[in-house]
């Protein structure tokens, strides 16, 4: 935290260029004063200069409280963002995360295109580094940025356990930030490949019981004991996937508590009496849906294996729709097929 604005200057003595604007906001890695954010003000010329030389591995000096902190940025990791307003312009770097991931997926695929073994070794040894922002001492708004760039999964109930662990390992650590305006934090999270360490921490909470699956513990501390593959999984724990999977999905239609619509009705009716057959129930729900997904947004999507009937549904779905409308988009002389 800082009580006023820092000077924020980028030279280059080769070019004879100076740069200097206004900066509210520094935060660094204190390990190497790594840059990992920075936001300037002044004139647009000068400041839109001096962040594109930063942004292009340019360093950056900041006179902060009597001293100057020299800021070591890696060219191509940020975002960039410029806003000007007459003769006045204020320009932010942000530590962009997903570069590191995209770095990692680069060094996956030039292992697989025939690279030598010792280069192989080499690169799989090799960790991404992200940054995360939250408010300050927030452990749910860091669990949840560490869940965001982590593929290992995070549930609410491992967030202590996983942050003081992180820490201890020395695998997540607090950056400086230098800020004139409301205090927030950044964190240094390093992950190897496969985000590897991560899963580790996380195995060893589970072996030594210091973490738990919900569900599991106290009343069924053995529940995966005769559990043999993903058939005896969901014979064990559909209801409690179905009961989470209702609470986070609301659907468009309900067939166990709503009746069709007439129109969806109708049209089954009328292709029983021309073709024959009745759509089954599933493919009746889903043309109530697809019709209610219409009416608000105009455009829908069925997806579905060959032979569910896609073609019926939508046939359906779409007549319903237009009838409702007072449109006739689709001719009725001919059942879907």
């Amino acid at each position: 935290m800082t009580e006023k604005l820092m000077k924020a200057i980028y030279s280059d003595p080769a070019q004879t260029i100076t740069l200097t604007a206004w900066a509210d906001t520094v935060a660094v890695d204190p390990r190497d004063n790594l840059l990992i954010a920075v936001r300037l003000s002044g004139y647009p010329e000068v400041t839109a200069g001096l962040v594109n030389a930063v942004s292009g591995g340019g360093t950056l000096s900041v006179q902060l409280d009597g001293e100057t902190l020299v800021c070591t940025p890696q060219q191509g990791r940020y975002s960039k963002a410029v806003s000007r307003d007459g003769t006045y312009a204020v320009a932010a770097l942000l530590w962009d995360n997903q570069s590191a991931r995209k770095q990692g997926e680069k060094q996956q695929t030039e292992e697989m295109e025939g690279k030598e073994q010792k280069e192989k070794t080499d690169k799989a040894q090799e960790a991404r580094v992200y940054y995360l922002a939250c408010p300050v001492r927030d452990k749910t708004a860091l669990y949840h940025e560490i869940d965001k760039v982590s593929t290992i999964p995070m549930l609410p109930e491992f967030r202590d356990y996983m942050i003081n662990e992180l820490q201890a390992r020395d695998m997540m650590a607090p950056c400086r930030v230098y800020t004139t305006g409301e205090p927030f934090a950044i964190w240094r999270l390093t992950c190897t490949p496969d985000d590897q360490n991560i899963e580790d921490v996380l195995t060893d909470g589970l072996k030594a019981g210091v973490i738990r699956i919900p569900s599991t513990w106290p009343c069924q501390p053995d529940a995966f004991t005769e559990i043999n593959g993903v058939a005896g999984y969901l014979w064990a724990f559909g209801f409690v996937i179905a009961s989470r999977i209702r609470g986070q999905f609301q659907p468009l239609y309900d067939p166990a508590q709503e009746p069709l619509s007439e129109g969806v009705l109708g049209l089954d009716q009328f292709v029983a009496q021309t073709a024959g057959y009745h759509l089954y129930g599933a493919q009746l729900a889903a043309a109530e849906a697809l019709r209610r997904r219409l009416q608000t947004a105009r455009f829908g999507l069925i997806i579905a294996e060959c032979g569910s009937g896609k073609s019926k549904v939508g046939s359906i779905a779409m007549q319903s729709y237009c009838k409702s409308t007072g449109n006739a988009c689709i001719s009725s002389s001919a059942p879907p097929t």
